[in-house]
């Protein structure tokens, strides 16, 4: 007749103070990781500046496209243009101005 093993629970197991003391201090260390990839609306909105800039110079949309494309980022005319328009918003302030037009009720 076998007699069956009873298992340690993983929960029962115990963690030296110390130990925590120095994986803590090992994870405040950890440098940033550096992403690997970017969606295609980031790398435009990283591109925004040196974008315009070139369209500035008098380059078009299309033009800039087969620059991208060949290049690596794939994209059309179209969504590069609406990217840029939308990275643009993003980051400059919003500058809304409140409805005067608001008509408080009177009882």
């Amino acid at each position: 007749m076998t007699v069956a093993k009873t298992k340690k629970s993983i929960a029962a197991n115990k963690v030296e103070a110390t130990a925590i003391d120095q994986i803590e201090s090992l994870f405040a260390d950890l440098p940033e990781k550096p992403q690997e990839n970017v969606s295609l609306r980031e790398a435009i909105a990283e591109l925004r500046e040196p974008l315009k800039a070139s369209l500035a110079k008098g380059y078009s949309y299309d033009e800039l496209t087969k620059i991208l494309n060949d290049n690596g980022i794939e994209i059309r005319a179209s969504t590069l243009k609406h990217y840029l328009a939308t990275a643009q918003k993003l980051s400059s302030p919003r500058t809304r101005k409140t409805s005067s037009r608001r008509v408080q009720k009177s009882a």
